[in-house]
This record gives structure tokens, sequence and C-alpha cells, in this order.
């Protein structure tokens, strides 16, 4: 799903945008959401291959930020970097599977890193010997997770990464449809 979502960026510059798309491209960043408002965001390197990964379930679920090694041929541990600037802790890339690496960031982290990708010029992935692996553009970054709000019921509520607001807690977790 991940690399058919990051894959569809091309065509979704083509097509139209529509508030009630599953998934929109907002000009560096794709986010979608499926029909339990689960939503993912992805921020590719320009410059190389690889991804910001953002997902949020429905609810008061955390945003939980992760970053994927597609050829999976980078380093074994990566920092995220903002302006230039390291953020966060070192994180661990997960063995390869399926030509696919994976490394989340600890939970207690994402507000400050999701904080500082809204308000920075230029995301990017770090190796461990403090070279710059590839740069992510952040153009589209603060619509992508705004619209992802909207979608959520988080905008103008404390829960919202972007949208914030005092208003009242989010609708519930729609349920999921059922197969006979």
């Amino acid at each position: 799903a991940l690399l058919s979502l990051t894959l569809a960026g091309p065509a979704l510059a083509q097509a139209p945008a529509r508030d009630d798309a599953p998934i929109r491209q907002f000009r560096d960043w794709i986010v979608g959401c499926d029909n339990t408002l689960a939503c993912t965001a992805l921020g590719k390197t320009e410059d190389s291959d690889w991804v910001l990964r953002l997902d949020r379930a429905a609810g008061d679920a955390p945003v939980r930020v992760s970053v994927v090694d597609v050829p999976a041929s980078g380093p074994a541990a990566i920092r995220l970097v903002v302006d230039g600037q390291a953020r966060g802790p070192a994180l661990r890339l997960s063995d390869a599977a399926e030509g696919v690496r994976r490394a989340q960031l600890p939970p207690a982290e994402g507000p400050a890193i999701l904080a500082a990708l809204r308000e920075g010029r230029t995301g990017g992935v770090m190796g461990p010997d403090a070279r710059l692996l590839g740069t992510l553009p952040m153009g589209g970054y603060s619509a992508a997770l705004r619209w992802m709000d909207a979608r959520q019921g988080r905008a103008g509520t404390p829960g919202a990464v972007i949208a914030t607001g005092n208003g009242s807690a989010q609708p519930p977790v729609p349920a999921a449809p059922r197969v006979a």
C-alpha cells in the first residue's frame, strides 16, 4: 500500500482535486484516508528514495511518525533533520522485508517533530556520519495535514495537528464495514 500510494503521486497530480476524494496530493505531499478515517501522509525526498510517513487512526490516536527506506539500501540508523538541524533521537531501521526498511519515532517525540516540520522549510534524513541522505521538500505539508485534520473531524479542536482550536472533541471512530 505504501509503494502504491507513493507511486501514485504523478497520477494524482493530473486528477482534479475534490475535497471528498480518498487520496489527495498537496504539492510535495500525498495524503489518503480510508473509510474508517485512518489516514496516511507521505513525503518523499526529492534526491533519494527515503519517505517520511505520518499515520493517524481516527479518534484520539496520536500521529505515528516513521521513516521508510524503500530500496533498503541506506545505513542501519538515521536521524530526521529540519532546516539542517538534527531532530529527535537516532532511529534504527528494521531488517529489510520485501525491499523496505522502516524506523518509527518514539510516540513522545512525534509532536515536536510535527511542529518543527510545520515551521521548517526543508526536512531530511541524515546518516550516522551526519551526512544528509535525502532532502524532504515541505511544500504542501501543512495543507496535507490540515486536510487530514478536516477528514478526521479534528479541525478546530486541540487534537488537530495543524488546524488546532478550542472546539469540542472529534467525532467517534466510524465502524468498519462488514463484508458478508
